[in-house]
């Protein structure tokens, strides 16, 4: 017969075994996402985005994914718009730019232990669009 005692430590014990290492996987993987209103309809991003916002201007649309760690990713799909990094850049903060199928896509505020995982991100959108 299972005490309760026993059964509260299983418990305990298997929500901790579960959840061990969780938020660490979706830090480190990547999804894909859906652009509205752009040549491009479906991105690899780094998962764990929070919020996104979407600005649509005469020629196109900016569409930003915003993670917890105050890093980003931004999409231009138009024509006309620009985007320069920052001067100043922050020290340990890591910014990319790329031109894929005519669209400006840049990360920006990573930090050196997400880096690789946006690099990673960028490199495979490189390569699927070839």
């Amino acid at each position: 017969m299972i005490t309760m005692k026993r059964l509260f430590y299983f418990l305990i014990i298997t929500t901790f075994l579960t959840n061990c290492g969780g938020e660490e996987k979706v830090k480190n993987s990547l999804g894909k996402v859906k652009l509205e209103n752009c040549r491009i309809s479906e991105l690899t991003l780094p998962n764990g985005w929070k919020r996104t916002e979407k600005y649509d201007y005469t020629e196109g649309n900016v569409q930003t994914f915003f993670y917890p760690d105050k890093s980003f990713v931004t999409i231009i799909c138009g024509s006309l718009m620009s985007f320069e990094s920052p001067e100043k850049k922050q020290v340990e903060k890591f910014w990319r730019q790329e031109k894929i199928l005519g669209k400006m896509i840049i990360y920006g505020n990573v930090t050196k232990e997400r880096k690789m995982i946006f690099d990673r991100a960028f490199d495979e959108m490189k390569m699927s669009k070839k």
